[in-house]
């Protein structure tokens, strides 16, 4: 299974492209970004997945949702701190991404999940235009697919991904929902004493962000009085 946490019941499990309607602007955010990236990126990233792994690692924002093999990291992303959403309930959404797999692709392997990688053809519909020479397909819900864990953060929240098409509906509303998520509800006045729970077994930012950026955050949190 994968897991993801929404730290708002109510928030859809759709990618933020498309949650922000920015579908449009789809190709014009990937140009930019690859122009003034390139420069910047160790490696040059090997095809139009690995340049979405990078935008989405930025928060820019694409069409893959991610998910975690992990349910303590989702645990984690649903109950951490923030006063906009500390009084609302939140949500692990759990997926079985086999059955999805088999629902957007029917395929006769099921098991064998798409990569996220130029060399495997099966997400070919799922492509950003310009990108594709696929011929337009009948709509189809997100698809799951497994990444190369190109930075320490993939690695260390066991990330995966679903990829939608322009027009996918939300997971949490395709017909077959029922059949490929299970979701458990966490009250708001239990955030804050599953935080707690979550830091004693070591899940914390440090450990999920194992970047600079959040060790100078934990210091600084650390110095206040």
């Amino acid at each position: 299974s994968w897991y993801r946490g929404h730290e708002k019941s109510d928030w859809t499990l759709s990618p933020s492209l498309i949650r922000d309607n920015l579908v449009k602007y789809e190709t014009k955010l990937i140009h930019r970004f690859k122009q003034q990236a390139i420069s910047l990126v160790a490696a040059r990233p090997d095809g139009i997945w690995e340049w979405l792994l990078y935008m989405q690692h930025y928060n820019v924002p694409t069409r893959l949702l991610d998910w975690s093999e992990n349910p303590l990291a989702a645990l984690f992303f649903a109950v951490k701190e923030n006063k906009d959403t500390e009084a609302a309930s939140a949500t692990v959404w759990q997926l079985d991404p086999i059955s999805l797999h088999r629902v957007a692709l029917r395929p006769s392997e099921a098991e064998n999940l798409p990569r996220l990688d130029r060399e495997d053809d099966r997400l070919e519909f799922y492509k950003p235009p310009g990108f594709t020479t696929a011929a337009p397909n009948q709509s189809l819900p997100q698809c799951p697919a497994v990444p190369q864990r190109l930075f320490p953060r993939l690695v260390a929240q066991a990330g995966a991904f679903t990829s939608s098409q322009a027009n996918s509906l939300p997971l949490d509303q395709e017909a077959s929902a029922g059949e490929i998520l299970g979701r458990y509800e966490i009250p708001a006045a239990a955030k804050q004493s599953i935080r707690r729970e979550l830091a004693i077994i070591g899940m914390t930012e440090m450990s999920l962000f194992p970047e600079l950026p959040s060790v100078a955050r934990v210091v600084r949190q650390e110095a206040q009085p």
